[in-house]
């Protein structure tokens, strides 16, 4: 199956600038109390389209030294974050530590492990791109369409499960237990390939036409999604389409996008943003609540606009200290051992 589309740098920061901003504003929900339901609708698309993006990069050869500079941009600040979340844990509940559990987390960077371990879930974002990475590339240079058909016949499966059910006892329990035997998030990045494929799939057949039906199956999804019960066998549809209906549009404008220098610089630094955006969360939710009453939608809106400037601003900060930025986020194996390239 060919893959053929593509973006230019610039295009692709603009994307990931305005993703970064949903994802921001997401994880601002307890802080600013804003409607369960935009929360939960905004977890249908948002971080999606981050796994969907590396599918319109230049194909790639699986090597050694790719897999290792996988490792060092993502599995290393993993371990380095983790490490950090652990140590509180282990200084203030020393004696009711599990530690089979938190070896249970480390290795399979699921958001269920990671909650039950160290509460703090976001990081799975990192194993899981990891193992994506790694996939696509091997999917990428694989000639045999019959490997990849199984694949992705997998992955759907596997999408339906981690990415789609969060709704409902019985498909909850599920997904907790796939989280558990998925070593470096491997299953939910089966999952994100099918994802990337098929929406990648979809750009390659697009045209007005069908860009015209994309736009309207994203203002009908999501009216229904506000109306509609969320345990609803319909959420489930509508969690299914969304991440593929807003990339689709997304790609599609990704020109205008790019013409917006705040979600290009934003885009050019979104993991570091990604990094830091929580523990900022955390610090907000710790002092504001205290001195300002956030269920005003005024003043929620602003505390998010403020949480979204600091993440930025404050990542900007953080890539200045170099031996920093070469531990926490190396762009290359050799970058993070101090050799020159």
């Amino acid at each position: 199956m060919e893959i053929n589309n593509s973006i230019s740098r610039r295009e692709s920061c603009a994307i990931k600038g305005l993703l970064i901003i949903l994802v921001i504003i997401g994880h601002s929900q307890p802080l600013t109390d804003y409607p369960s339901r935009l929360w939960h609708y905004l977890y249908t698309f948002h971080v999606h389209g981050f796994f969907i993006l590396p599918f319109l990069y230049p194909k790639k050869e699986l090597s050694k030294n790719r897999i290792k500079n996988y490792f060092a941009r993502l599995i290393v600040p993993y371990i380095i974050l983790f490490t950090l979340f652990l140590i509180p844990q282990l200084i203030t509940k020393s004696s009711s530590v599990d530690y089979i559990q938190c070896l249970e987390a480390f290795v399979t960077g699921g958001i269920y492990p990671l909650k039950n371990s160290i509460n703090i879930i976001y990081i799975w974002f990192m194993p899981t791109m990891f193992s994506l990475y790694i996939l696509r590339d091997y999917f990428n240079n694989n000639k045999s369409l019959f490997l990849q058909y199984v694949l992705l016949s997998v992955g759907f499966i596997l999408y339906f499960f981690l990415w789609v059910c969060v709704y409902g006892p019985f498909f909850s329990d599920i997904r907790t237990k796939l989280m558990y035997i998925s070593p470096i998030s491997i299953l939910q990045s089966i999952g994100a390939l099918f994802l990337g494929v098929t929406t990648i799939f979809l750009l390659n057949r697009s045209n007005n036409k069908l860009i015209t039906i994309f736009i309207l199956l994203f203002v009908i999804s999501t009216v229904f999604f506000f109306i509609t019960p969320l345990g609803s066998p319909f959420i489930l549809l509508l969690k299914l389409i969304m991440p593929i209906v807003v990339f689709v549009i997304l790609y599609h404008c990704r020109e205008h996008l790019a013409n917006l220098s705040i979600l290009t610089k934003m885009g050019e630094i979104s993991f570091v943003i990604y990094i830091v955006q929580t523990p900022l969360c955390v610090l907000f939710y710790t002092i504001i609540p205290k001195y300002i009453n956030t269920t005003n939608i005024i003043i929620a809106i602003f505390i998010t606009l403020v949480l979204i400037a600091s993440s930025y601003y404050f990542a900007k900060m953080i890539i200045k200290i170099k031996w920093l930025n070469r531990f926490l986020f190396p762009h290359s194996w050799n970058e993070l051992i101090g050799k020159e390239i």
